[in-house]
């Protein structure tokens, strides 16, 4: 077991990216860590931009202890909020993810994208955390509107698009299946 964990370890060290405009960028990256985390692997998750508290995930993650969630403040890109505090947040987030990259084998990055794509984080200090973890942590950034400069730094891309959606016919978020 001990052999074969660390051959799993020496295989991490890709970048990759999930964005798009449709449903599941979160769910494809929490369906990444618990597989991770079934092989033994250390995960864990920051969330940058999550407007709730206790999510689905975070009570799966309490009550498994297969992974770890962070989320360091309960903020939101919606518009009309208070983007200071988001921003003040997202930084925070970037902080914790630069530290916690070094103890993990794979560190995902939720909603990493839009702080990016609305300027709370600098596409330079994207590029810069990208560019500088260890070379054996598999790094998984998600988001809508991925910039082309990590594109391009990534392994793997997936671009979720909704073909149908139940939203469309005023069906609102469900507890368990959105959040």
């Amino acid at each position: 077991m001990q052999n074969e964990l660390k051959d799993i370890r020496e295989q991490l060290g890709l970048v990759q990216v999930y964005t798009g405009e449709g449903k599941g960028k979160t769910t494809a990256t929490l369906g990444l860590a618990l597989r991770a985390s079934g092989y033994g692997l250390k995960v864990i998750i920051v969330q940058f931009l999550k407007g709730q508290r206790e999510l689905g995930e975070h009570q799966a993650a309490a009550k498994s202890g297969l992974f770890d969630i962070i989320q360091p403040g309960l903020i939101t890109c919606l518009e009309g909020q208070n983007t200071e505090a988001t921003r003040e947040a997202s930084k925070k987030a970037l902080e914790i993810s630069q530290e916690k990259i070094k103890e993990c084998d794979v560190l995902i990055c939720d909603e990493f994208n839009i702080a990016v794509k609305k300027g709370y984080i600098t596409i330079e200090e994207a590029l810069n955390f990208i560019k500088n973890k260890p070379a054996h942590t598999e790094l998984v950034l998600s988001g809508r509107y991925a910039a082309p400069e990590i594109i391009e730094l990534a392994n793997l891309v997936s671009v979720i698009t909704p073909l149908k959606h139940y939203s469309s016919q005023g069906q609102r978020a469900r507890k368990g299946i959105e959040f």
